[in-house]
């Protein structure tokens, strides 16, 4: 799904989708914790928003717009 995604918006590192994964899983397995911990700490949107912020940062890495800050 992530490689998917990836393909359709641009050129990106073989690399990259594999990486993400594990990000994305690992983000996912926080914040349910997070919830579980205090759910009106973590909103039932934060995981979506929070997957938003990531895609933004990807793609402006990759754009060059964020420097090298790789």
């Amino acid at each position: 799904l992530i490689e998917a995604g990836l393909q359709r918006s641009g050129q990106y590192p073989d690399d990259l989708a594999p990486r993400l994964a594990i990000v994305v899983s690992a983000l996912f397995q926080g914040m349910v914790r997070q919830r579980r911990l205090d759910p009106d700490h973590v909103s039932a949107e934060l995981y979506g928003e929070a997957l938003r912020w990531l895609f933004a940062g990807v793609q402006a890495c990759e754009s060059g717009e964020a420097g090298d800050r790789r």
